[in-house]
Formats: structure tokens, sequence, C-alpha cells
């Protein structure tokens, strides 16, 4: 799994006046290829760490608590920031309380911090605990959620991350509405970091098969050539 910071390309073709077409995954470019690291165990996390530390800036580490998703993960930010890795942290709190656990992560070094809107408890205090230690601040949106409910809070944060499905599971279907939330974002505030997951990426070839996946078989399982193919 991965999520990738995103913009809109120049859109042509059009007329002055005309309305421009709906936004495809292809009007949009990759500013930065970001994995998440979701899993069940310490070895585990260093193991996936170890895959892709070499050849990305930064790592997302996905947070779950059983309660505002039923699945759990590991993610202990105290063993995190033992490990001293070679790359930056950003941290997606799947977590009914984000305001609970937000100052452990900020003494773990993540750079960027993640919250969802749809999670009960004080988002407020949450944002003002991350801001305080100089931290990003990054608000995550589910499919359902309209951009309009945190078009308030565009002012004080510094990224949005768009579901384009639901959290907590892996291998669901995308859902194009990330596309039109992303432009969106993009017209409120142009210089807003935008994350969405890798599926974002995939469009369809000639030959009706998802590009992405074409380049994960052709790379049989090396790492850094899947990253750096996935970059251009």
């Amino acid at each position: 799994d991965c999520r990738v910071g995103a913009c809109p390309r120049p859109r042509r073709g059009y007329a002055a006046g005309d309305k421009p077409p709906p936004y495809s995954a292809k009007d949009f470019f990759m500013a930065e290829l970001i994995p998440a690291i979701l899993v069940q165990s310490e070895s585990e996390f260093r193991k996936r760490v170890a895959l892709v530390q070499d050849h990305v800036k930064t790592i997302q580490v996905d947070v779950m608590d059983g309660k505002f998703v039923p699945q759990t993960s590991w993610a202990d930010p105290d063993a995190i920031a033992r490990m001293h890795l070679p790359v930056a942290i950003e941290v997606h709190l799947m977590v009914q309380n984000p305001e609970t656990v937000v100052d452990d992560w900020i003494r773990a070094g993540a750079k960027r911090i993640i919250v969802h809107f749809e999670a009960r408890g004080n988002l407020g205090l949450a944002i003002e605990k991350i801001h305080a230690a100089k931290r990003e601040i990054g608000i995550s949106l589910n499919p359902e959620t309209p951009v309009e409910t945190i078009a308030s809070l565009l002012d004080i944060i510094d990224a949005v991350l768009v579901m384009g499905v639901a959290p907590g599971k892996q291998g669901q279907t995308f859902q194009p509405v990330a596309l039109t939330k992303v432009r969106d974002l993009q017209k409120r505030k142009p210089k807003l970091f935008i994350e969405v997951d890798i599926q974002f990426v995939m469009e369809k070839t000639g030959k009706n098969r998802d590009r992405v996946k074409d380049i994960l078989e052709e790379t049989d399982g090396d790492i850094a050539e899947a990253i750096l193919r996935l970059n251009k």
C-alpha cells in the first residue's frame, strides 16, 4: 500500500469559457511516493522498511486502534524511535481519539501527523498539539466525507489525505470520487500537499490491464526498480 502526493496538471484543449472534462488520473503528476507500512509485528515492520528505505524519502506508519476501524496494527512509537530510521516518518492515525496519542508520535520524531476528520475526540486539541511541536498536520477524509466539511481548516493544516477506499482494509476497489476531491482541494488551496493511495495512479492501458499491476509484475519483486518506474 502506498500514498502519493499529487497536483493537477494544467488543462488544455478546450476553449475559454468551456467547462473542462472531468479529471482522471492522467491529469495529475506524482510529487512523492510514500510507502504505507501496515503490519502486525515489529519484525514485520523492520522487514517492510528495509525493503524501501533506500528508495524513498518518507514512509507512512499506519496506526489502527480497533475502535475507529475494526482492525488493529503494530505501531509502537517508542520502538520506532529507537530504530533511528534513515527515512522521514509520517503517521496516519486511524484512531478514535487522536489527541490522546499525538504526543507519542511527536516524541517519536514524526514529521507529519495525519488525523481523520471523522474520528471522535478533540480534533482541535490534536491540531493544537501538533502545531505547538512544529510538525506538519494532515487531515484525512473518508470517501463519503465532502471537502466542504474541512473548508474552515485549510488555512491551518499542511496536508490532506484523500481516502480512495474505506480506512482499515487493504485490497478494496478504488473510488473515483477521490479525484474530484483532489481537484476541489487544489482550487481551494493550490499549494496544499495532497495525498492519495497508490490506486490513484492505476489507469487502464489499451489492453485493459492495470499499468501499475503490469509494472509490479514486470519488475518481479525488485522493489527498487518498481519504485523507480512508478515515480516515472
